[in-house]
């Protein structure tokens, strides 16, 4: 189960609108967002908020709030292997990432190819978010132990 960010996400080439909704995973999994408003999380039983932790069948918390500056790519359109164009210029779209700084959705950016391969440097994988260390964007890998893959086909999350 994604995390559904709506607004008007804009073509940079053509300002014309390619979607109105990113799906990406970060934070607590079901919600809807819209930008300006802050990620919520899964808490326990004592009120902490465990990051990628399964809370039962569909609750779940992608990520962690401990990092201030995140890139979360939409998971439905962006995948190394597949070629999104915008609809009305036929540009070919790299990838659409939602901004979160101090867990509020800030904005996003489009990116092309050129900026994918660079963002992804040596990574020879689908990596679906970034944060912010020192100055530079570095892939945030899920850890092996919580049993999560992306189908880079149709986006879905499921269990290792």
């Amino acid at each position: 189960m994604k995390i559904r960010v709506y607004g008007h996400f804009i073509c940079p080439w053509c300002q014309k609108e390619l979607t109105n909704c990113a799906q990406i995973i970060w934070g607590a999994a079901g919600e809807s967002y819209e930008m300006g408003q802050k990620l919520r999380w899964y808490q326990a039983d004592n009120f902490t908020v465990n990051p990628n932790t399964y809370y039962g069948d569909f609750l779940v918390n992608y990520g962690s709030p401990v990092y201030n500056d995140v890139l979360a790519f939409d998971v439905v359109e962006y995948s190394p292997e597949s070629e999104w164009v915008c609809r009305s210029c036929s540009q070919v779209i790299g990838g659409l990432a939602i901004k979160i700084v101090n867990q509020i959705i800030q904005g996003y950016k489009v990116f092309n190819c050129t900026e994918i391969r660079t963002l992804l440097k040596d990574e020879d994988e689908n990596i679906e978010v970034f944060i912010l260390k020192e100055d530079t964007y570095v892939p945030y890998k899920f850890p092996d132990e919580f049993g999560m893959s992306t189908n880079t086909k149709t986006g879905e999350i499921f269990k290792k």
